[in-house]
Parts: structure tokens; sequence; C-alpha cells
């Protein structure tokens, strides 16, 4: 690298240059030369000018954030790169390790000769780290460590990847490490690119408010007006180059328009209008949603059953669905809860705000005898209620015991009777879509039951920082009343959905969508 000050004067024209020779790894695209977008090469321009030390990005998802911070990045790795130079550090601040973990591959598919291990050391397992053995130039990716970013030495860039989305209890040391090593390196620049905070002591929000040399940042203030077009045009500069974004965005909007509770997630991530720090919380369904879809008596029929065991002197939540709609469209949900006959009920009811006696006196929650609940003595209360059912859906909790109990009634995992579900972000993120799903078309309909009222209530939702969502489950100790009914529900409608339910898919082609002004 040339360090001289006519190459600073140039830098930005020569980072440009030297990003539009890089290929595109992945997509429909893949193989082809980069095109720098215009919000790109703009935020490239002011932050690479002379004098500039900070600088901030804040955009809404989906347009490339990630993708920048990789092409930065790769300037300083590769021998080819404007900031390439002997020893040269560049650190990526991630707010995960999967978040790393992305950014960290897509600067190694730019590795021309990747598999030459005379040139390059890799690391991905442990840590993310990638070197370059000639030049000794250097990735470091940190997720979330404050002490790994003390002492570099050698840091030409500092990139701050979703700073809304650090943990609150790391963040300030994360930032001061990052700003003590700004002043060991002439020339070094920390930059931070991410969605927008909701929290004003968040260091990118200071950047945005005055703090950088350079900021820049796309973000709708829409209130009443959050679903229309100029609204999300504002926060979405891509929107023309990225037909996918177009769809996903649109996509969201239906959802939301249907779904209030989805409102305040499109609002943060769609619109750029403040992402709350680690993760979004909402509920499961609005009370208003729920009391829509309430009936007197149901008739779960030939029926899925859903479980959600528990241990101690939490409650094992038991649901029933419908595999046929009714005249309706709807397919019924009927749901009871088991207790030890060790919980103190009167206890219990002051510490959640529940009503429990009254459940227990209509049998929506029952107490068996011992001081924990048998996996048979849930299976067989079920079947004395709703008959022996189709195929039973239940989470990995105590899963050696509900699987011997569950075979020994005939419900073998191999023939698609016993299916086990995860309430993380894999498993956990699809049904509470399929459930959402069958929840927007109205194609359930609840016993009006205290138990379930109760239940979905304190149900909650967690988003992460790319805004995939999962049920947010509560454990004895985290929170008041219980959601192990919502819970065996969830999964349930979800396997209906799969099964019954005309398949939606969540990706939408571009040829199907209509064209909006935007």
């Amino acid at each position: 690298m040339n360090l001289s000050k006519d190459n600073e004067r140039n830098l930005p024209d020569n980072l440009l240059e030297f990003i539009r020779v890089l290929s595109i790894t992945s997509g429909d695209h893949l193989g082809e030369k980069v095109e720098v977008l215009p919000y790109q090469e703009r935020f490239i321009r002011g932050t690479f000018r002379p004098g500039i030390q900070t600088a901030a990005l804040s955009i809404a998802r989906g347009n490339g954030k990630s993708t920048l911070v990789g092409w930065l990045a790769d300037s300083v790795l590769l021998p080819t790169g404007p900031l390439h130079h002997r020893n040269a550090v560049v650190i990526v601040a991630a707010s995960s390790f999967e978040q790393g973990a992305i950014i960290h591959k897509a600067v190694v598919d730019q590795l021309p000769d990747k598999d030459n291990r005379e040139r390059w050391s890799i690391w991905d397992s442990n840590r993310l780290r990638i070197r370059c053995k000639e030049s000794g130039a250097e990735l470091r990716v940190l997720s979330f460590s404050p002490g790994s970013a003390h002492g570099v030495m050698g840091g030409k860039l500092l990139l701050a990847d979703e700073v809304a989305q650090w943990p609150r209890s790391q963040r300030d040391r994360m930032w001061t490490a990052l700003e003590s090593t700004l002043g060991k390196t002439p020339g070094c620049r920390l930059i931070a690119i991410s969605t927008r905070p909701d929290d004003k002591d968040n260091p990118l929000s200071k950047l945005l408010d005055g703090a950088a040399d350079y900021a820049l940042e796309f973000r709708s203030r829409a209130g009443k007006g959050w679903d229309k077009d100029s609204a999300i045009r504002t926060a979405n500069p891509a929107l023309d180059h990225f037909p996918a974004l177009r769809a996903a965005i649109e996509r969201d909007r239906r959802i939301a328009k249907e779904d209030p509770a989805k409102i305040p997630a499109f609002r943060a991530y769609r619109l750029n209008q403040g992402t709350p720090e680690g993760d979004t919380r909402d509920v499961v369904l609005t009370a208003h949603q729920y009391a829509g879809l309430e009936d007197e008596t149901v008739d779960v029929g030939d029926y899925v059953l859903g479980l959600d065991l528990a241990g101690g002197h939490a409650q094992n939540g038991v649901a029933a669905v419908s595999l046929d709609a009714d005249p309706d469209g709807r397919h019924h949900v009927d749901a009871f809860a088991v207790w030890p006959e060790t919980v103190k009920v009167k206890e219990r009811s002051k510490r959640d705000d529940q009503n429990y006696a009254a459940m227990i006196a209509v049998d929506d929650l029952i107490q068996v005898s011992g001081p924990t609940v048998d996996v048979d003595q849930v299976i067989t209360e079920a079947m004395a209620r709703w008959g022996r059912p189709a195929c039973v859906v239940t989470d990995y909790f105590r899963i050696s015991e509900s699987r011997h109990v569950l075979e020994s009634h005939g419900y073998i995992e191999d023939d698609e009777t016993l299916i086990y579900r995860r309430f993380g972000w894999g498993d956990g993120s699809e049904d509470l879509r399929g459930f959402r799903r069958m929840v927007a078309s109205k194609s359930l309909r609840f016993r009006r039951s205290l138990l379930l009222r109760a239940s979905f209530s304190v149900a909650r939702t967690i988003s992460d920082a790319s805004g995939n969502e999962k049920m947010a489950k509560l454990t004895e100790r985290g929170g008041r009343g219980v959601d192990d009914c919502a819970a065996a529900a969830v999964i349930a409608v979800a396997e209906v959905n799969r099964r019954y339910t005309t398949p939606v898919t969540d990706h939408v082609y571009v040829e199907d969508v209509p064209e909006y002004a935007w």
C-alpha cells in the first residue's frame, strides 16, 4: 500500500475502484462484478476523506450493511486493497458470533487463493480470524468480547457492526476498547454501521446525533403513515436495486397490516425508527386478536396433541388442535395444564396474579399426586378428554422419558406420529410463523377458557438482530404467570398448518410482486 499523502487524498476513489473489481460470491449474480450503490459510494466518499476519524451509517434492515462491512475489511486484508500494508489490522466488532461468522465468510470468499495455506491462515471455529502470512495483515472478528479489543496495534479500520444489538451490559466496555485503539495507528478510522438504536445512550445514537466526524442516516419518521411507500423508500435507499428487498418489505407490510403486533418490528427494522438493544419483545397475539377467535365450545375430533413439558412446580401445557376445519374454515383449539399436588395454589395465585383456583374448579388445571408430573399422566389425561391423537408434537425437554412413554402408546418418531420441536431460532421461528398465518387468516377457534386466556396474555416473542422471531419461553423464576399452554398450542397449530392447510411460502417471487409507486 502507498501510505503517501497523495494516497490519502485519493483514498475514496481508490477504495471505490478496488471494490468494483471484487466479485459477487453468492446468489443469482454469482461471479459478476460488484456494483457499488449510490448510498454506499456517498458513505465511502464522506468517511474516507482526509481528517475523518469516526463515522456512522444507519440504515434499515436488508440494504447491504454487512456486505459493505465485508468490502471495507477486504480493503485492509487483500494485498490489492488500498488500506493494505504490513501488519495492518482490521477489527470487526459484531453483535453475535453468528453475525460475525457471516462477515468472516464473506471476506474468506473474496480471497483469490483461499486454499493456499502458505499464504493464508484462516480460523473459523472458536475464533474468527484471517491472516496474510506474507504481510502480516489480519482480520479479527470480535463477537462479543470487549477484552479482546484492548491492546491492538496496527489497527487500520475498526468496524462496529449492528451496534444497536450490542448487549447493554458490555456495550460501553467494547466501545471504550475500540476508541482507545483509534489513536494508536495514523489514519485509523472507527466506523459504526447499524440500524438505529432506540436508546439515546447507545454509542451509535451519540454518533448520529453529532459526535461523529461524519454520519449518514436513512430513517423514516412516519407515524400514522408507517405503511406508506414514501416512508419505506426514505429508510431503504437500496430498494430499486434489490428486488428481493422490495418483495420482503411488501410481505412484512402485509403481515403487519393483518397483525398489529408486528407493527413495532416493521417500524424498527424496515423504517429504521429505533431498534431495541439485544432483542425486541412482543406479544404472540394481541388481546383483540385473541378475543375474535374465542368460542364457547369446540370439538377437536381428529387432532394433533401439543405438549410443552416442564419440571418441578412449573405447569405442563397440553393443547389439542383439530386436523379438519369446521364449515367456517376454522381449526378448534382446546387445552389444559397439569401441576403436581405439592404446588401451593394460593401462594402461586398471589405471585402470578392469576385465579388458579377457578381454573382448577373447571378442570382446566389439574393436580396429580407426587412432587412431579409424569409424562404418562399427561398422555392419559389427554386421551381421556379427547381420544387418541393422530400425532403428538412435543418439545425436547425430558426427551428420554417422553420418548419411552409415547412409544409405549404406539407413537413412533420415524412414521411422523411423534414429532419433536425446539423453541430455538430454527423450529421456533418456523412454528411461530405457521401459528401467525393461522391467526391472520382467522383459521383458529379457541375454547373460551380462563387458562388459555391467561397463558396467551403472558406469552411473548423475542426477535434477534436480523428480525427473526421465536417464543421467549418463561421459566418458573423468570416472570409472572405461565405460557406453557400457549407454547403447546403454537407447536400443535404449526403442525396442522404444515399438514392440512395450503402452504404459504415465506419467499415471494419478484415477478409476483405488484408494481407500487414506492
